[in-house]
């Protein structure tokens, strides 16, 4: 009988993980699941995850996942926080829950200052592929 893995959770502990072990030790607490209300810049949060199966036997997911920066300060901080989640995360493989996870980097983007002209937002964007372990 072929178990069916929770690719939505193990994707996003995955990501959680990597960038809680990965990131430098002062980043490390700023990753986020779920973000306690009022909660101060600078964070990183797992926004949106979607996945799909990738081949006809169930063997193999998709997740894509991605984190949101969110920075207060100058745009350069912003981008230079980017860089570390990608670092932290590309290339890697992690086992949760009976699934490994291979996580590849697909894209970033970095937006304008808002309204107060100092919090600035990014968004990186993964590709995991999921595979029994």
């Amino acid at each position: 009988m072929t178990v069916i893995v929770d690719t939505l959770t193990g994707a996003q502990d995955a990501i959680v993980a990597l960038l809680q072990d990965r990131l430098p030790p002062d980043q490390r607490e700023l990753v986020y699941a779920t973000i306690p209300q009022d909660t101060p810049a600078p964070f990183f949060l797992i926004g949106d995850i979607d996945v799909e199966r990738v081949d006809d036997e169930g063997q193999l997911d998709r997740a894509s996942v991605d984190v949101h920066a969110i920075h207060q300060g100058n745009r350069r901080d912003l981008l230079a926080r980017m860089h570390l989640v990608r670092v932290a995360a590309h290339g890697q493989t992690v086992l949760i829950d009976g699934a490994a996870y291979r996580v590849t980097w697909q894209s970033s983007a970095a937006s304008t200052a808002a309204a107060d002209g100092v919090t600035f937002a990014g968004l990186i964007a993964f590709d995991l592929f999921a595979y029994p372990s």
